[in-house]
């Protein structure tokens, strides 16, 4: 039988908000004791997401209900790739959680063996990740199969639950009828604000005390992304500062909504500005550019991806 951990269930105190109004987006489906099928909307591209499914750092970010964490692991997203996490469960300490992928489409799919070490122990299961592009979002389809029985399967459910959730307040739904919140998209106008530090900790708890922000860790490749949110809602971002950019002094970074960052870019410069960062892609989200005026005033251009 699986021993009880804070992955394979969890208080039944939980239950009621799982199923409050707030979670009524995601679906549980049983077909049968040996298998689950659960769906979730999330507030984030379908590119973005992958990223999150198959980093460790990106898994640290929502990979465990509760209390319980993931402690360190390694991941070869590939077809015959392996994975080995090592997680905090609670009540049965670290365990160690092993597989191989069978199959990986980019932003799209992964089908993975899925074994607990001991002391949970337990036969091989398998999961199926379904990435779909969904209204205010992407839908995320999750299917565990190849359960010994109808307990390990409904202890597994209350794992993936606490997951989820955790999950939706990282990638939270937008308003509805607007695909990126309530964002003014109007060009010429503020669209974001960022905050650039040496210190992301010490940011963190300064701006809790000041504004009552809390703050979630977005992976992007090569950094993290912290999102500022005040009762749920994104009202800022943070970057700790990388070696690599040189001298740069902590600041805050206002980005100006362009309709199109080149031609904006070719202005600045007609005009007496210069151009500290080209047109950039950031793949899936929109295009950047930061530039200077001719005071010495700095500013980022953002372009949308889509109106």
């Amino acid at each position: 039988m699986v021993a009880a951990s804070c992955w394979l269930s969890t208080t039944s105190a939980r239950v009621p908000y799982l199923f409050s109004a707030t979670h009524r987006k995601t679906r549980l489906m049983m077909p049968d004791k040996h298998e689950l099928v659960l769906q979730r909307t999330v507030g984030t591209t379908a590119q973005q997401l992958f990223d999150t499914l198959t980093a460790i750092e990106g898994l640290k970010t929502w990979f465990s209900p509760g209390n319980c964490h993931l402690e360190e692991g390694t991941i070869t997203p590939e077809e015959g790739g392996t994975y080995s996490l090592r997680m905090f469960t609670g009540e049965s300490g670290i365990v160690s959680l092993t597989g191989t992928y069978d199959r990986v489409v980019p932003n799209n799919e992964l089908a993975f063996s899925w074994t607990w070490g001991e002391p949970l122990g337990g036969s091989e299961s398998h999961v199926t990740m379904s990435l779909a592009p969904a209204k205010r979002g992407t839908e995320l389809r999750i299917e565990h199969t190849g359960f010994s029985c109808e307990e390990e399967r409904d202890h597994q459910i209350e794992g993936w639950r606490g997951s989820l959730a955790k999950l939706r307040d990282l990638y939270p739904l937008p308003e509805e009828g607007d695909s990126d919140g309530n964002v003014d998209k109007t060009p010429g106008k503020f669209s974001w604000h960022e905050l650039l530090t040496h210190d992301v900790e010490q940011a963190k708890a300064y701006y809790a005390a000041l504004f009552g922000w809390t703050s979630t860790t977005v992976p992007m490749e090569g950094a993290e992304y912290h999102m500022f949110r005040l009762d749920g809602e994104p009202v800022a971002g943070m970057m700790q500062i990388q070696p690599e950019w040189g001298p740069v002094p902590p600041n805050w970074m206002s980005y100006a909504t362009v309709d199109n960052v080149e031609a904006a870019v070719e202005r600045v410069q007609k005009n007496g500005g210069n151009v500290l960062q080209p047109a950039k892609e950031i793949p899936g989200m929109g295009r950047l550019a930061v530039v200077q005026d001719p005071g010495g005033a700095v500013l980022s251009f953002w372009e949308f991806s889509c109106y």
